[in-house]
Order: C-alpha cells, then structure tokens, then sequence
C-alpha cells in the first residue's frame, strides 16, 4: 500500500470518528514518506496526525506532531515560510493550545494563519476555518463581543459556500449555540443545537463523537432551563456512544459523567449520581488529574450528593478536599467558598461534630453574637441529635 492511500484510509478514519485507526494510518504514510523521495508531503501529514491524537485524548503526541509539522515546514528558514499549509497547521496547532487554555500561543498562532491566508488571497471557506477557531477562543475567555461577529462571518461564508446541509456548517451553528447559551440565551441556544444534532446525525449516523458532542450541548440547554428529565436521556447516549469511540481515559468522558451525575442528582437518582461522579473522578486521576474544573466538579458534587442522600460522614472528606482545591480552580471563589462552608457545617452537625461546626463559625460573629449564635447551636444540636436517630447513626456521634 502506497502512503497516499494510507493517508486516505486516515483521513476517512478521521471523518468517521475511528481515531484510533485514522493514527495508525497516518504513522504508515508517514512511515512511507520517509523513505521515499516525496519528504515534502511529510508535513501536512504530521499535522493531519496531531488533529487524530487531538481528537483521542493524546494531548502529548498531538503537541509533538503539531511541532514536527511546523519544523518541517521551516527547514532551515528562521520562521515557517507564509504558505497555506503553515496557515492550515497553525490554525489547527492553535486550536489544540485554545482546549488546553493557553489562550496566549493560540491567538498568536491563529491570528498568524488568518493574516498568511489573508496575504495569499486564500478563498473564503479557507479563512472561515480560522475565524472559526479565533472566534471560539474568544468564547472560550467570555469575550463575547469579539467572538460573536467571527463566529457570525463565519457561519455566513459557510452557508453560502456549502448550503444548510454541511457539517461544517453545522459546526457553527454549534459555536454560535454555545455563545448563546453563555450569555443566558437559551431560546436562541436550543433551536441552534437542535439543527446542528439534525445534520450530524443525517450526514455521520447516529454513533458518531460529533453527534455526542451535539447531544451533550442541548442537555447543556435542557439543565440551565430546568429541564433535567429532558437533560438526562441526551446525556445518557452521548455516554454511550462515547464508550464506544475513546479510550477509556479519555477527558470527553469525564465531562460527560460529570453533567449526567450533576443531572441525576437534580433528579435525586443519588446511587446513579454517585457511581458517575465516582468513575468521572476515577477517570481524572488516574490521568494526573486532567482538567482542574472537571477535577473539582467530581469531587465537589460526589461529596454534595453523599450529602443530599445523608450520608454525612461519606460526603465530609470530598467537601474537604474540595474547598482545599478553590485556589487553583477558581479565581473569584467566594460564593462557591461559603457554599461549600455551608454543606461542611451541614457534615459536622448532623455528625454531632458541634465543636468542628462552631469552628466555622468566624470569631467576629461569635463576638459581636454570641447569644444568636448559642441560640443557632442549640437548634442545631436538637436537629442533629434527631437525625442521628433517623439515620441511624449513633455510631458517629
């Protein structure tokens, strides 16, 4: 088999979610190429490689391709010379740093490919691509005034270039269906994500990650409006359609079990909950930790549905180990400080751990309250002296 038809059976790999494949199918073309006299193609298929370990969850290898795809391009030049296939590798190199919040390389990658595209007169459609990825960098910062005309210039191009029926088009409906949805316009959001699952599902079958990924964003819009019944089914396939594409560390997952847990513990399915945030939390740690966000969400919500199905004593360590993770997550985190607070304070009273709940408490309301305070203890001392018989949990008082 030539490289040319690996690099074919790649690239249809890739189209059809088989990421795994389309890898092996890439290093074969690149094993070819390398010892044929046709070095030159060596490049675009290293970058066609990073885009598959990207979508697999191989962040290392991806980066490594993403590099060696730029190195072949410059040679022995200073910096990559201005052709459209650097702009093509940059614009998907920065991308990949995007995902992984390195927001100062991505633009400066990104804005580099659409003013080489812009420099080569590169059609349309070309340059949509890059709008695309800044206008998505753009969301990813809450910086909706920047990402709204991008993604909107974009879409337009795409409908007048491909029709309503392309997926790429449909791609950025889903952009713009997650603006949207960032900016709390869910009646906006929701049609949006409804006829960007519609074409995926025409065009690619219904098992395909891309389809996940739909099906994941309007559960999205179903959770924000209250709708977690309709929430839960949505997330449920995507769930299972990517046990099917991904290894089973991957971080998409880990997402998903993450929003199916918060989902069924609003449905106070509290068993359910807790095995996702379980296997989400498993899942992230077993891969250095992963995403930080994601990280705290497992354990924050494992200890809060422990804690809703009053199970106090399981929830108190996952509560803990949550508020010790607020500085490295989040930047302004005191509503999600007292919240937390609150459900530890919850842990220890109803566990008859009075003297680490009056430690919570904070000296300068003891001082200047003391007698509201006792009052609030005394109350609460009744109420978790209750419980414990309720519960049946005398054993930790």
């Amino acid at each position: 088999m030539t490289w040319k038809q690996h690099e074919n059976d790649g690239a249809t790999a890739f189209r059809e979610g088989r990421y795994s494949e389309s890898i092996r199918s890439f290093q074969n073309a690149i094993a070819e190429i390398e010892e044929s006299d046709q070095r030159q193609f060596l490049a675009t298929t290293y970058g066609a490689l990073g885009e598959a370990f990207n979508k697999q969850g191989s962040y290392e290898e991806a980066e490594v391709a993403f590099m060696k795809a730029l190195k072949l391009c410059q040679g022995d030049q200073s910096e990559e010379p201005e052709t459209l296939e650097v702009a093509s590798i940059l614009t998907n190199f920065g991308a990949f740093y995007a995902d992984r919040q390195n927001f100062e390389l991505a633009e400066k990658m990104l804005k580099r490919a659409l003013a080489i595209k812009k420099n080569l007169s590169a059609d349309e459609l070309t340059v949509s691509k890059t709008l695309t990825e800044l206008g998505i960098l753009n969301l990813d910062q809450d910086k909706f005034k920047e990402a709204e005309p991008m993604l909107s210039q974009a879409l337009g191009i795409q409908e007048r270039e491909l029709g309503k029926d392309d997926l790429l088009y449909a791609e950025s409906l889903n952009n713009l269906a997650v603006l949207h949805s960032k900016k709390k316009n869910y009646a906006l959001a929701e049609p949006l994500c409804k006829r960007a699952l519609h074409i995926r599902q025409n065009e690619l079958g219904i098992e395909h990650p891309v389809v996940a990924e739909s099906l994941h964003n309007l559960g999205v819009q179903y959770l924000k409006r209250g709708m977690a019944d309709k929430a839960e089914p949505l997330w449920r396939r995507a769930l299972a359609i990517q046990e099917k594409t991904y290894p089973e560390n991957h971080p998409r997952l880990v997402l998903t079990l993450n929003h199916l847990a918060s989902v069924c513990l609003s449905l106070r399915k509290f068993d359910d909950a807790a095995a996702f945030y379980k296997r989400a939390l498993d899942i992230s740690e077993r891969t250095d930790g992963g995403d930080k966000h994601n990280l705290m969400n497992s354990v924050a919500g494992l200890g809060l549905t422990y804690l809703r199905g009053a199970k106090f004593k399981e929830a108190e360590p996952y509560i803990k180990r949550s508020l010790s993770m607020l500085h490295d997550v989040e930047k302004d985190h005191g509503t999600l400080e007292m919240g937390l607070l609150n459900e530890l304070f919850t842990c220890y009273i109803f566990q008859g751990k009075f003297g680490d709940a009056l430690s919570l408490v904070p000296d300068t309301m003891r001082a200047k309250h003391t007698t509201q305070v006792n009052d609030f203890l005394d109350a609460f001392l009744k109420v978790g002296e209750m419980a414990n018989k309720l519960f049946d949990k005398n054993d930790e008082t």
